[in-house]
């Protein structure tokens, strides 16, 4: 009976035992010293991998101390995070910490006392139960030995799949990183040797053809540039956020205009959904809102087949976390695999960086301590959904308010094709409290309207056809009916213009670009400048005399970097809050012995400019800035008369025929789109500096055998990566010393460490870098490094040491002699 007892006791604990049971992984054991110094290993190893959140304890157990993570709640954080782990701790494991088990009271051993006649039949009753009570107990402990072998097999087999897909996104950092430079490399061959054909025939014909194959090469250099020196700036920390007063419009705009750079002549619908509560005025990070917002929808346009994008802005407020603006992104996209998506990785096959824009919008998102998810629809669609902390700057009850009463409260007549454009333009115009009708195109198409019930008809584009415009022209002459066309921001250069219709559109709409609208449509004081000047017929004696060019700049020929020489002398303000940007313009201009100065917003162009009176010659004005938008720091250097010989250009990614009247209307002259090309740039300074000292222009070839040999950098290899551009050069070198200036003594300390990880990480960084640098030697001793991590012989790390502190230490002062040069 006693053994029976036991027999059930023993089982309750080990039930008890399993069910009160909590995962931890131990990392290691020692010293209390070593534990913490392996702690601070644990938590800078964190940094570097998202799925590691659970937090390091150092545990007293007597004299020893120990390390321990955890607990897991799921098998599958579990898993992840002990395979990763594993390779930092080779000595980690997986126990499990019980909780205390009460003892059961029931089972109270009986004693002899208590013993009587009846004895027969207590027993057998007891019997009965206890037996019942085992059988059912043993059922429990089978079902969970099986249950349990079955948790183990599905642990491992959760380990082996994202240990699989682990090496799966190493292989493709490995390629992303390793082939920058051979990508690069490849490109500006292909350049050279077009070049190559342009030296020879130069003197006998212009070579068009040519010419637009080099500028092509050009371009795509300039992108896979930039995106190198952003990776280089996240590596160093360099990306710092910059929280300032901003208007939320012209980020949108921003945005829609670089995705119609890239994406002209496509039937994409782009609608902004914008709910009445989002703040006209934010408190953010508006050039890195910009960045994330144009990165998602650029990937959305590029895999997905639906001609449809909407983004959907809302805010939410809470005692926790602030307020917050939330961007929904929706389009039928179908993503396979939602753990790597925001990885990037180079496809060979068609020479692309596959996912980099979605890893920097993640990494900024980061940064900004926002949320970016993937999300899945009813319909089985993905969708992003990002969340940026804000605060707003303008408490007022009504962000935008209309100048006249009669402005109010219009009845208005909205037709489109597109049924979320037409409900998202009917919230903006409500937003004013107009009486707004929507029809569908179909409708419309079987049942024309009667317009003189309205004070607005706003259409798309496409259903101007002759009965309708002549209908609109009859009610037109007998009432003031105001006539809007609806243009698609990716096909809107085919509208042919049409007398009847007021004013055109460009979607998506935004609640600003409504508000200016109707303003714009009841404004009778207002004149446009719509001839462009002739620079030609312009006489020598007027050329000081300010000048308005509403025209797009005409590519200027046979343009190069040495082109701008033309200028020499003249002092050119560049007001631009993007610092890529700024380097980009600074790298063409750099060797035109023009002065040249910076300001980061429209507010420090304006300090600059009382500062040196007199001094500048020429402006390109930024629209979309924080602080003080380029529009108003236009028209505040306009009020001041001394600035009346100072031409401003406009820099805008957007040139929408609103925006363009908006320039012209705070005192610009002239407008460049994003992004900038050299040919128009020339135009553009050409136009308002051009001078009788004027010289010719010509291609010029950089002679190898004319630069430095510097030991450890091959400066023509570099310069070749960079298209020879001498100070965008010049600009990656000093970005890769403000990441990697001591990653020698880095290298020794991991070595030394036993880091095996971070020093593979390290490696994968420096294999593309330094080969698209030139610094050959230097990429020889890294790819050595990484092959001996990769086949297993950490032992082998320690004889380089000396070494690669010897050859960084040559192509460290290689670079600062070039960088002096």
């Amino acid at each position: 009976m006693h053994r029976v007892y036991r027999f059930v006791w023993v089982w309750l604990l080990l039930l008890g035992s399993v069910m009160a049971g909590e995962n931890f992984i131990v990392l290691s054991y020692g010293s209390q010293d070593a534990m913490m110094e392996q702690r601070t290993q644990y938590e800078e190893y964190m940094q570097t991998h998202a799925a590691l959140k659970a937090k390091a304890e150092i545990k007293n157990l007597e004299n020893t101390y120990m390390l321990q993570v955890g607990p897991f709640e799921r098998n599958d954080a579990l898993a992840l995070s002990y395979m990763q782990l594993k390779e930092l701790f080779p000595h980690a494991v997986i126990i499990e910490k019980k909780q205390p088990i009460v003892t059961p009271k029931a089972l109270t051993k009986p004693t002899e006392k208590k013993v009587y006649v009846e004895k027969k039949v207590f027993v057998e009753k007891v019997d009965d139960t206890l037996w019942i009570a085992l059988f059912g107990l043993a059922i429990v402990g089978i079902l969970f030995m099986f249950l349990s072998s079955d948790q183990i097999k599905r642990l491992k087999a959760e380990h082996e799949k994202i240990k699989s897909k682990h090496k799966k996104l190493e292989q493709k950092q490995h390629e992303v990183l390793s082939s920058m430079g051979e990508n690069i490399h490849t490109i500006a061959k292909e350049t050279m040797s077009h070049t190559s054909i342009i030296a020879e025939k130069i003197k006998e014909t212009p070579l068009y053809e040519e010419m637009e194959k080099v500028m092509y090469n050009e371009n795509e250099l300039l992108d896979v540039t930039e995106d190198l020196i952003k990776f280089l700036r996240l590596k160093s920390k360099k990306v710092v956020i910059q929280n300032e007063v901003f208007n939320f419009n012209h980020v949108l705009n921003e945005v829609a205009g670089l995705l119609n750079h890239a994406h002209k002549q496509n039937d994409m619908e782009l609608v902004f959904d914008i709910d009445k509560e989002v703040p006209r005025f934010m408190l953010a990070d508006s050039l890195h809102m910009g960045q994330i917002l144009s990165n998602l929808l650029e990937y959305m346009m590029q895999n997905t087949h639906n001609k449809e994008m909407k983004l959907e802005v809302t805010t939410q407020s809470s005692l926790k976390e602030g307020q917050q603006v939330h961007f929904k992104l929706m389009t039928a996209l179908h993503i396979d695999d939602i753990e790597t998506l925001f990885d990037s990785y180079y496809d060979e096959g068609s020479r692309r960086y596959v996912g980099l824009g979605l890893f920097v919008a993640n990494e900024l998102t980061h940064l900004m301590d926002g949320t970016l998810k993937v999300i899945e629809s009813e319909e089985g669609h993905h969708h992003f959904l990002l969340t940026l902390p804000i605060e707003e700057k303008n408490r007022e009850k009504r962000k935008y308010r209309l100048p006249d009463k009669g402005l109010v409260g219009k009845k208005i007549l909205i037709v489109d094709k597109s049924e979320n454009a037409a409900q998202a333009a009917e919230k903006l115009f409500a937003y004013f409290r107009a009486d707004v009708t929507v029809l569908t195109a179909q409708h419309f198409g079987e049942n024309m309207p009667n317009f003189a019930l309205y004070d607005i008809v706003a259409l798309n584009d496409t259903l101007f056809n002759f009965k309708i415009l002549e209908a609109l022209k009859k009610v037109k002459k007998e009432q003031a009916l105001k006539i809007i066309s609806l243009d698609n921001l990716f096909s809107s250069d085919n509208v042919v213009p049409n007398d009847a219709i007021d004013i055109s559109l460009v979607k998506p709409l935004t609640q600003e670009y409504v508000f200016d609208t109707l303003i714009e449509l009841y404004d009778n004081k207002k004149e446009k400048v719509k001839t462009p000047l002739v620079v030609k017929d312009v006489p020598e004696k007027e050329i000081s005399k300010l000048r308005i060019h509403r025209d797009n700049f005409i590519d200027a020929p046979n343009i190069n970097l040495e082109s701008f020489r033309t200028f020499k002398g003249a002092h050119v303000l560049i007001v631009e809050d993007n610092i890529i940007n700024q380097k980009v313009v600074l790298s063409v201009l750099g060797k035109s012995e023009m002065k040249l100065s910076v300001a980061n917003n429209g507010e420090e162009a304006v300090a600059f400019m009382h500062d040196n009176v007199g001094k500048v010659d020429f402006i390109f004005m930024d629209i979309n800035m924080p602080v003080m938008d380029g529009y108003r720091a236009s028209e505040l250097i306009r009020n001041d008369n001394r600035y009346d010989d100072v031409a401003i250009v406009a820099l805008t990614a957007l040139v929408s025929e609103h925006e363009i009247d908006k320039m012209f209307d705070s005192g610009m002259n002239g407008y460049l789109p994003k992004p900038v090309r050299i040919e128009k740039l020339y135009a553009a300074l050409d136009l308002f500096l051009s001078s009788s000292k004027k010289v010719g222009t010509s291609i010029v070839i950089p002679q190898a055998d004319k630069l430095m040999k510097l030991d450890g950098l091959n400066i023509v290899e570099g310069l070749s990566n960079m298209k020879d551009n001498d100070i965008f050069y010049k600009e990656v070198l000093k970005e890769f010393m403000d990441a990697y200036a001591q990653s020698d003594d880095l290298f020794e300390k991991l070595v030394n460490e036993q880091r095996y990880i971070q020093v593979k990480m390290l490696c994968l960084d420096m294999k593309g870098l330094t080969s698209t640098i030139g610094a050959k030697e230097m990429h020889v001793i890294i790819n050595e490094i990484h092959q001996h991590i990769i086949y297993k012989k950490p032992e082998l790390l320690h004889s380089y040491i000396s070494r690669y502190k010897a050859e960084f230490g040559k192509l460290s002062k290689s670079i600062q002699t070039y960088l002096a040069s």
